[in-house]
Order: C-alpha cells, then structure tokens, then sequence
C-alpha cells in the first residue's frame, strides 16, 4: 500500500479533473472576434426591430415578423420620409450613432440588417 506522500510524488504535475468540470469546459469555448459581433449585429438587430414596432406605430406587425433583410420603404414594410426622421432619432437615442450624410442614409435605412452593420461599423470608428 503506498502513502500518501509517495502516491503524490507520483502524480506530481498530474491533474486530475472531475467529470462534471470536463463537460463545463468542452462547451465553454473563446468566442472568435467574428462570433462576437454576429451575436453583437444579432442584439442590434431585434433592438432595431422593437424600437421600430413601438416608435414608429407599425400596425399589426410584431418584431418577429421583420425579417433582417425585408426592405424598411416602399414595398417592405411601407415606411415613408416622417418614419425616416423618427429612426434618425431612435438611432442617436439608443445607439448614440448619427446619420449626416443624406446618400448614406439612403443605403443604411435599406433595411434592419444594413441599420445594424451601420451601427457596429459607426461604434469601430
């Protein structure tokens, strides 16, 4: 039978590493700098949509109805020139991201996807 101090002096530099902590590591991993910002753009994204819902009176539609890429004018979800000065201002009230130049704005407000990528691109600067 060994001793204590023996059996220690042979597992020296081992470590032993119960089960349960074994299965917390293998699913906890580093996220890549790509994953962070798809689950950043991913947040940003049902933001934009129930800050639209509740600030622009969009009626009959929820924000799970919005698909990210469905058009914010005309024939998507029918915004118009008023709704546009209403996002310029949920833009700076919630993200504290400004639009200056009307032909940017023009390709920014194309939908919640290209609001969004406006929005992490304009926090990088």
């Amino acid at each position: 039978m060994k001793g204590v101090n023996q059996e220690l002096a042979e597992n020296a530099g081992t470590i032993i590493v119960p089960p349960s902590f074994e299965r917390k590591v293998e699913y906890r991993g580093v996220m890549t700098q790509d994953q962070n910002q798809e689950q950043q753009l991913s947040e940003i994204r049902a933001k934009l949509k129930e800050l639209l819902v509740s600030n622009l009176n969009i009626e009959g539609i929820t924000p799970d109805q919005i698909k990210d890429d469905d058009p914010l004018f005309g024939e998507g979800l029918g915004l118009d020139s008023l709704d546009a000065v209403e996002i310029v201002v949920i833009l700076q009230r919630n993200f504290g991201v400004e639009v200056k130049d009307m032909e940017k704005g023009r390709e920014v407000f194309r939908s919640v996807n290209t609001l969004a990528n406006y929005i992490i691109e304009s926090k990088k600067a």
